[in-house]
């Protein structure tokens, strides 16, 4: 049978919103020209799921590389001393747990 769901945790990415101004200059340049449509997308699903009154948790990674698991994953509220390079296996692990 179904579970309750308690709280929506969603992928977004590092840039998208209010984040934009914690990237590099160069990769902001990178995401307003080349991923410009992918970026719109992610940041009307943002508006959408901020304004819904869900319990959510939005998650912004970096960069995401098909490589073994780290592990260690951290998350801030700020992104300060983050790096902008995940593996997917390791985001796996943080949004399940």
């Amino acid at each position: 049978w179904p579970l309750p769901i308690w709280r929506l945790v969603t992928p977004s990415a590092a840039g998208a919103g209010d984040s934009r101004d914690k990237v590099p200059f160069l990769v902001k340049l990178f995401f307003s020209t080349v991923l410009r449509h992918l970026y719109a997308d992610k940041e009307r699903g943002e508006t959408h799921l901020f304004a819904s009154g869900l319990d959510f948790v939005n998650v912004r990674p970096g960069r995401l590389v098909n490589e073994p698991a780290r592990g260690g994953t951290k998350a801030q509220m700020d992104a300060k001393g983050l790096k902008l390079l995940l593996t997917r296996e390791d985001l796996a692990d943080f949004i399940g747990s």
